[in-house]
């Protein structure tokens, strides 16, 4: 069992580590969009980790103008954005 401190020691870095990549993924399309990239894919961290909503999204491509706000998918999400070419 979890005490106090730890549980908040727990969600403070599950916060930071979500908060962290949403920002990389949003900083990821700006960069994207500034270079002239119009479309993106999704890409899951494939590993033992892997949920099945990142999963079902694994490979999909977006126009850059509906990429925002997809990534993160859930607390924790190790998820990023590919150019496509």
């Amino acid at each position: 069992i979890m005490q106090t401190a730890d549980m908040q020691w727990w969600a403070a870095e599950r916060i930071a580590r979500t908060e962290t990549m949403q920002a990389s993924a949003q900083g990821t399309i700006i960069g994207y969009a500034d270079a002239g990239v119009s479309r993106v894919e999704f890409y899951a961290a494939l590993d033992e980790r892997l949920c099945e909503e990142c999963l079902g999204l694994h490979g999909q491509e977006f126009p850059i103008t509906e990429s925002g706000g997809v990534i993160t998918v859930h607390p924790n999400c190790r998820c990023v954005w590919l150019p496509i070419l």
